[in-house]
Order: C-alpha cells, then structure tokens, then sequence
C-alpha cells in the first residue's frame, strides 16, 4: 500500500524500531559511512527486519559472553543455554526490552511495544509492555493438559 496508505496504521513490535538507537547508528557508522557508502534506506526508515537481527544477534552474544566468562571453552551447547537462562535486564541500548531469561522463561518476559506510522516513519508510541501474559501462558498450558488426553 506504500507509507503514504499506511499513515497511522498501529504495529505491535519485539524489538526496537528505526535508527535511533546509539548500537545501529555505530553500524552504519562503521559498514558504510567509514567505508565511504551511503547509508541504506533500510537502516533509516524500513528498519523493522534490520533491528530484529540486531536483537538476535545481540541475546546470541550475550549468552555466549557469559558462558564464556563463567563456564570458559570449549563452548558447548548446554553452556550456551546455562548462558541465555542468565540473562538479566539486556536492553542493546533500547533495541530490546529489558529480557530476563530463565530456564522456565526463554521468551525473556514477553515484551512488546506499539508503534504508529506517523510522517512516513514507525514511531514508538508506548514503552515495553507485557499483554495479559499470565492470561496466554495458562492457556497454552491448558492446550497441552488437553492434547495429553
């Protein structure tokens, strides 16, 4: 429909949307502009898929990190798990919400934030939030009770 259709259209995200976290504009800075190239339309405007990667690349590293610092190498896959169920308060800058993952939560709390289109741009237009979690974890419970039968 192009952005000029979608002018007010709400959207519910994950992870951060547009360029102005510190973490996407230091990779622009350093995979283009240093480089001596534009900076892609993506990163600035249509940047929804581009700062999905960013925040699965970013929880992988973390775990990895800290698996490294408390398990050392070599890495194996249980001690890159140990690592994720450690993760506390990772935020990539505002990229993420603040996830806390658990070996009984690997969501990491189930933030998401709403955006608007405005002016050809999505912009945030509440903080992190969680949506009746506890309403569709026990439902998703009740949906396995009811498929053991």
């Amino acid at each position: 429909a192009g952005w000029d259709a979608s002018e007010g259209y709400y959207t519910l995200q994950y992870a951060g949307v547009g360029s102005d976290f510190p973490l996407v504009k230091d990779i622009a800075k350093v995979l283009y502009q240093d480089a001596g190239f534009p900076i892609p339309e993506m990163m600035t405007r249509y940047s929804v898929g581009y700062n999905r990667g960013i925040f699965w690349m970013g929880v992988s590293l973390e775990a990895t990190r800290i698996a490294l610092e408390k398990y050392g190498s070599p890495l194996t896959g249980e001690k890159v798990k140990n690592g994720f169920e450690q993760i506390k308060d990772f935020t990539l800058g505002g990229i993420a919400p603040p996830l806390v993952v658990t070996p009984d939560d690997h969501e990491g709390g189930g933030f998401v934030q709403i955006y608007q289109t405005r002016k050809g741009k999505l912009v945030p237009i509440t903080d992190w939030f969680k949506g009746y979690r506890e309403v569709v974890l026990e439902q998703i419970k009740l949906a396995g009770q009811a498929e053991k039968k």
